[in-house]
């Protein structure tokens, strides 16, 4: 006898093959012998490799089959519009052409792959009646009172009226499509048109326009449907489950116990972060799949020896040690890299420095703090714009009187939240894409090195024949000769480093020194105090690029009133350091500035 089958269908980049591969085997160790399970990956470029890695995941299920679909460029200018980007891909939106691709079929289940499956998903959608006027099932988000799911749920309030809030509410990483309907409603064709036209201010970007579509034609589906793992960290007592907004103790409590579909809602994913809720469950699945080794290499360079993670898993009866390890608490940070920008009146220059910062390849959370001196060239409208359009990532500071460069920069370093800092002048720009990714691999890499700095090209705003490449190498050999690295001494009688090419791993988080906001020269002794913890890495690629104009802050060397400032700085950075460079500092005084 035929089984009856159940078409899931998803739609993610290469880069969510990995959880995919976790997701999937989940979704079959726990299904339903008695129907047949067809698994959709509609795409745009999944490689070869990762597709067959992905047939050999769901190979011993005789219950199942996995097909790929591949939909080229579809929705690229659209995902470039979209107000939030975060860890979205624009494979997301895919979603909305289900409906035409699925002509075969009447009703689909769509579903995320950053997800684990604990139980089977049969029964909802066999249950599913497709002649009933709804045009998809979901699961309405929990959301607790005065939590960090309720803060976030409020920032919808800046882009939305209260009516069409309300309509915001159910998750799209699990959804059952009413195909039959949807057809003959032409939802597919308004899915698209409502994205066109609010790209502008979407947050969950195919989620939102899911629901302002299909509302309120969507069934409820039970909250053990799609939990969030984020609810396993805000309900951790039985008091706490009558604090949601939406769902009773007893379908919070039910949920928790007997989820079907765990699925890791927010930016930390279980396969680049151990310590997420739920990580447990995650790779209990993982490790069945021949992506187990990638998740291993991939995770390897960033956890410390001292502190391990292990457990036994029992796979077709034979018991598998694993032992891999964990991140240490302390090194679990809100963003792994903070960049700062500070700036003033340069309009012409700030959105090529913003977009050079969006344009970095990272799979890391970064913050971009500018801070703003009260710039009166437009400047600020420009930040303003960036800042509405990507909220997460943008941090402003925009002030309405004019502070100075010691208390602006101060102010902007006690905003830091990552575990390193970058910085990007507001008319800098970087030109390698690679930038924050070479050197925070490196810094992960290499715990005895607390700076990395690089070439950079010196471009001249009016002359741009006379643009160069700065090799730091050659600049300062003198002082380093062949050494492999540079250290604390090296910098004080060379100053090599460039603000626009470094990252260094923050450590001054609780103790920035106050008479920073006296000073106009910041870098000098802040890549001082950081270069007296450890290595200065010199990478010998050109990873940005110094605009010189006349509007930029030149600094007069021969002057008596720098030398004054500069003797100042260091006398003042070495009482800092507690007087453990007093000697080297004191003898560099003397010879340069007394």
């Amino acid at each position: 006898m035929t089984k009856e089958i159940i078409p899931v269908m998803h739609c993610f980049d290469n880069n969510y093959a990995l959880p995919a591969a976790a997701a999937f085997y989940s979704l079959l160790e726990n299904s339903n012998n008695n129907y047949f399970y067809k698994l959709y990956v509609l795409n745009s470029d999944i490689s070869l490799e990762n597709q067959n890695k992905l047939q050999e995941t769901i190979k011993n299920f005789d219950n199942a089959s996995l097909e790929f679909i591949n939909i080229n460029t579809k929705f690229d200018d659209l995902f470039l519009e979209t107000f939030t980007k975060g860890h979205f891909t624009k494979d997301m939106f895919l979603k909305f052409i289900a409906p035409s691709v699925f002509m075969q079929y009447e009703k689909i289940i769509i579903s995320d792959v950053d997800v684990i499956y604990l139980g089977d998903i049969s029964k909802e959608f066999i249950d599913f009646n497709v002649n009933e006027d709804f045009y998809l099932a979901a699961v309405k988000t929990a959301i607790k009172k005065n939590s960090r799911i309720e803060e976030y749920y409020q920032k919808y309030d800046n882009y939305f009226s209260q009516e069409e809030k309300k309509k915001l509410l159910y998750g799209a990483g699990y959804l059952i499509f009413n195909l039959k309907k949807m057809r003959e409603d032409n939802i597919e064709e308004k899915f698209i048109k409502t994205a066109k036209e609010n790209a502008y201010r979407l947050m969950s970007p195919e989620q939102d326009v899911i629901n302002l579509v299909c509302y309120p034609k969507i069934k409820n589906l039970p909250l053990s449907s799609m939990v969030c793992n984020y609810i396993q960290d805000l309900y951790k007592t039985e008091p706490e489950y009558n604090c949601d907004l939406f769902y009773t103790d007893k379908e919070i409590k039910e949920a928790l116990l007997h989820p079907i579909q765990f699925h890791y809602a927010q930016h930390r994913k279980p396969w680049n972060d151990i310590s997420v809720e739920g990580f447990d469950k995650w790779i209990q699945y993982i490790i069945k799949t021949p992506f187990f080794n990638d998740w291993i290499k991939l995770n390897s360079p960033k956890y410390d020896s001292k502190n391990l993670f292990s457990c036994n898993f029992k796979i077709k009866n034979k018991v598998i040690s694993l032992k891999a390890e964990r991140l240490k608490p302390k090194e679990i940070y809100p963003v792994e890299v903070s960049i700062l920008c500070c700036c003033y009146n340069q309009k012409n220059f700030i959105k090529d420095t913003i977009e050079s910062v969006l344009s970095q390849n990272v799979y890391f959370p970064i913050e971009l703090i500018i801070a703003d001196d009260c710039s009166t060239d437009g400047t600020q409208d420009i930040i303003r714009e960036y800042a509405l359009k990507y909220p997460k990532t943008i941090k402003p500071i925009l002030r309405t009187k004019n502070v100075g460069i010691g208390i602006n920069y101060y102010e902007a370093l006690s905003k830091v939240r990552g575990k390193y800092l970058a910085i990007l002048d507001g008319d800098d720009v970087w030109i390698d894409n690679d930038k924050l990714k070479k050197q925070y691999e490196f810094l992960e890499s290499n715990k005895d090195y607390t700076i990395c700095c690089s070439n950079f090209k010196r471009h001249f705003i009016k002359t741009p024949d006379k643009d160069d490449i700065f090799n730091i190498f050659e600049y300062s050999k003198k002082q380093l000769g062949k050494k492999k690295y540079a250290e604390f001494n090296d910098l004080l009688k060379c100053s090599f480093i460039a603000s626009c090419t470094v990252m260094m791993r923050w450590s001054i988080k609780d103790n920035i020194p106050e008479w920073f906001k006296n000073n106009i020269v910041i870098d000098l002794p802040l890549n001082l105090i950081h270069a007296s913890k450890g290595k200065i890495k010199l990478m010998p690629d050109i990873l940005a690029q110094y605009n010189i104009h006349e509007n930029g802050i030149s600094r007069n060397h021969l002057t008596k009133e720098y030398k004054d400032k500069i003797k100042e700085i260091l006398l003042k950075t070495d009482e800092y350091l507690n007087f453990k460079y007093t000697k080297k500092i004191k003898k560099f005084v003397r010879k340069h500035y007394d």
